[in-house]
């Protein structure tokens, strides 16, 4: 099978049968990215083979779990298509394999899908790794929301976080990237919905910015507030940590102060109170009043300073 042809890999683990099948495109895909990464390829191809690669973990988690086995099962199912093999070992797989897999196969099918489009979205490497975390956040908050980056526009900034704002800049007077819901907490003078395009509009006074966090939202509403900086008294802007993208670069060379989250915040939906994460963030400030962001801020997570 050619692995090359992403579409016919991904069709062909949906219709795998057996642990024979899906583990011989597991592995073939293994070795692929651990060559593609040798040989220096593009993240983005290094990435796609790895779906490919922990597609099938998912399948075989799915095999896995439905399978009768002895010495390390999870579960108890019909067989399939396993006749007579009672172990894993039978199987050639590890214990530690199996229990992988089958972690990766709980995880519900949104949320596996957004994992893997906003991993790879925002330019991350895609892992079993990473995939494993999630699992294990979901397992850990049975009825939480569990999201990679929130940066989705229905996720909303907590109360806590709002009212560090208020302490730094006294006023906001616009958020950009809003809406009715949110700015029931926000309480900003004025805001701009994704109808109004707050990217079309001039921004002016002390403003709020929790951008949506995928890309290229993320950089376009970044960019916005650095050209608009002239018309700004003061901003903080608040966006997942990831410190090795070219925007959150820009960012932060155009900002006086930074605030590194000491944990992770728990945003929160119309329907959910409180999402978990499975990254950090990171707050952006601008302005003249940097001890007083520190001084406040300092109690969120640690305070870096822009040397320019």
């Amino acid at each position: 099978m050619d692995l090359v042809k992403w579409n016919q890999a991904k069709n062909a683990i949906a219709q795998c049968k057996t642990i024979d099948e899906v583990k011989e495109i597991r592995d073939k895909a293994e070795a692929m990215r651990a060559y593609a990464k040798q040989a220096h390829e593009s993240l983005e191809m290094q990435n796609d083979i790895a779906e490919i690669k922990i597609r099938a973990e998912r399948r075989a988690g799915e095999i896995l779990s439905e399978t009768d086995l002895q010495h390390g099962s999870r579960g108890v199912g019909k067989k399939v298509e396993l006749h007579d093999v009672t172990t894993l070992a039978d199987l050639g797989i590890q214990q530690h394999e199996s229990s992988r897999w089958q972690q990766i196969a709980d995880i519900p099918e949104k949320q596996f899908e957004n994992h893997i489009q906003e991993t790879k979205q925002a330019k991350e490497e895609l892992t079993t790794a990473s995939t494993l975390r999630l699992a294990k956040e979901i397992k850990g908050k049975p009825e939480a929301l569990v999201t990679k980056f929130t940066g989705e526009q229905e996720n909303y900034t907590p109360e806590n976080i709002i009212k560090a704002v208020y302490d730094v800049i006294d006023n906001i007077d616009l958020d950009p990237a809003s809406c009715e819901f949110a700015n029931k907490i926000i309480k900003a003078d004025e805001f701009f919905t994704e109808d109004i395009d707050g990217l079309k509009q001039d921004w002016l006074g002390n403003i709020f910015l929790n951008p949506p966090y995928q890309m290229p939202e993320i950089r376009l509403f970044t960019d916005k507030l650095i050209e608009q900086l002239p018309n700004i008294s003061q901003a903080i802007v608040l966006t997942n940590n990831n410190t090795d993208t070219l925007w959150f670069h820009k960012c932060a060379n155009n900002a006086e102060m930074l605030c590194l989250t000491k944990g992770r915040i728990n945003f929160y939906k119309t329907d959910v109170d409180k999402t978990y994460p499975t990254n950090g963030q990171a707050f952006f400030y601008f302005g003249k009043h940097r001890d007083r962001f520190a001084s406040i801020f300092k109690n969120i997570g640690i305070i870096v300073q822009v040397i320019k």
